[in-house]
């Protein structure tokens, strides 16, 4: 999933798109001097090339706020802040549907 909302990403940026990636492992690794996390989830960010931000919730707040019970879950929110959509499982976000519901929401005002 992570390759094709990275190149979601790198189509849709410019048109406003934001994404943030939760990791919720709670061993993440070792915070550095420099305020990054060395360890297994700067790895996986590595090894796919994310440029999007991948923040850490070890404690699993983030999960409980959203109401996630399985991984992967995705939450597509508005520009208002408003969740429109949750999918739960991998999909292929560069691919028709859900190309579709991005670029619908990217439309609205």
């Amino acid at each position: 999933e992570m390759p094709a909302l990275q190149s979601v990403y790198e189509r849709y940026r410019d048109d406003g798109l934001e994404v943030l990636a939760v990791a919720v492992d709670d061993r993440p690794g070792r915070r550095m001097p420099d305020g990054r996390v060395d360890g297994i989830v700067s790895e996986f960010v590595e090894r796919y090339g994310l440029t999007f931000p991948v923040a850490l919730d070890p404690t699993g707040g983030t999960e409980r706020r959203f109401g996630t019970e399985y991984l992967p879950t995705t939450v597509l929110i508005d520009r208002e802040g408003w969740i429109r959509a949750k999918e739960i499982g991998a999909r292929a976000w560069d691919r028709a549907p859900y190309l579709d519901m991005i670029e619908s929401l990217l439309e609205e005002d």
